[in-house]
């Protein structure tokens, strides 16, 4: 994930945010970026993930302010406070890449995170055991598959895609399909946590071909 990170930032494409710290200073740098470019864009990156989601109150606060955020609205009411007054956000687009495992997510994301939706909001992407994965010495560095150089090129390209999304009538009859068949298996859902995520499953898999699309 900090490779990743790392060639964002290289590329000129990323503006990384926060990762850690109160849910009031994340409102208010978005709004910072909001005044100063029309845009609250940016991306939380968290090495580990309870750094901001957590069972303490701020945490708590913040995962109320990241539900709202991560639905990436044109305006957002704004935020009043005595000492910065009205703080409106603009065009907001803001993501995360959040790095955990069971354990800590157990131990550090409220009950209420999960059952109000914040994981629904989330891609997930889970890494099994390594199954004994060979670390090379530090002389033997692997021949990366595609140069370094070119990855941040590429990434660079990126500000140039514009235009709306479109989907082929091949893709959109095998969507069709596959969503009639999302909500056969959401009806048996026995897990009440689980079900704002399959609510918001069908949205993920758009977004999922967005990215694919770009790349």
């Amino acid at each position: 994930a900090r490779y990743g990170v790392g060639l964002g930032l290289e590329a000129g494409e990323l503006n990384t945010i926060m990762s850690s710290g109160s849910p009031e200073r994340l409102w208010d740098r978005l709004h910072q970026i909001s005044m100063e470019k029309g845009a609250a864009c940016g991306m939380l990156y968290a090495g580990e993930m309870a750094t901001l989601v957590n069972k303490r109150d701020y945490g708590s606060t913040m995962i109320e302010v990241l539900m709202v955020l991560f639905e990436c609205n044109d305006l957002e009411p704004p935020r009043e406070t005595f000492a910065h007054k009205s703080q409106p956000l603009k065009n907001v687009a803001v993501s995360a890449l959040f790095c955990s495992n069971e354990d800590m997510l157990v131990h550090a994301m409220p009950p209420h995170a999960m059952k109000g939706g914040l994981p629904s909001r989330m891609l997930t992407i889970y890494e099994p055991d390594s199954g004994g994965r060979e670390t090379p010495f530090l002389d033997e560095v692997p021949t990366p598959a595609m140069p370094r150089e070119k990855l941040i090129a590429d990434l660079t390209r990126l500000r140039f895609v514009t235009g709306k999304v479109q989907i082929d009538p091949k893709a959109r009859k095998w969507y069709r399909a596959w969503y009639s068949r999302v909500k056969d298996r959401r009806r048996v859902i026995t897990d009440e946590s689980m079900k704002p995520f399959y609510s918001r499953y069908p949205d993920h898999m758009v977004r999922v071909a967005i990215g694919l699309s770009v790349s």
